[in-house]
């Protein structure tokens, strides 16, 4: 008669792989809301293309 032998249990295959992480601090430093980066997005291209008007090339 085979004996059968418990398999040794360990992590899973998603944590032992490091895909699951938990983070016990989690509260953003920085909260900018969505129509202040469009704004200074949409300066930083008026900005650009407006000194592509005024600078010419050497």
């Amino acid at each position: 008669m085979s004996v059968r032998r418990k398999k040794k249990e360990g992590p899973g295959p998603a944590s032992a792989a490091g895909l699951i992480s938990f983070y016990k601090d989690v509260e953003p430093k920085i909260l900018v809301k969505p129509p202040v980066i469009i704004f200074i997005t949409l300066g930083f291209i008026m900005g650009i293309l407006i000194l592509g008007l005024l600078v010419k090339p050497f």
